[in-house]
């Protein structure tokens, strides 16, 4: 078992409320907090990489999704929105 990450508000931190996650092709799993309003990036092994979105992008972010391309969907409820962050 892989256990990563912990309750609070900073790097490789959840606040809590809806998380959500997807696994792109090479195995880096993406952590979506609504609370927080940012997605999270994790290394196979749960080595924190980086985050984006936050308050400034997002309004009431819902769900994530990766596609073949290893572009990150994310769903935007209040802002009407669904806005792609490009990845590698």
């Amino acid at each position: 078992i892989l256990r990563f990450g912990s309750q609070g508000v900073g790097d490789g931190q959840f606040f809590g409320g809806n998380l959500k996650l997807v696994t792109d092709s090479a195995n880096n799993v993406y952590v979506h907090d609504s609370h927080l309003e940012r997605v999270q990036k994790f290394a196979p092994d749960g080595t924190y990489l980086l985050k984006f979105g936050g308050d400034d992008v997002f309004s009431n972010s819902q769900d994530l999704a990766i596609d073949s391309a290893g572009n990150i969907w994310v769903a935007d409820r209040l802002g009407r929105k669904v806005v792609k962050f490009e990845g590698n």
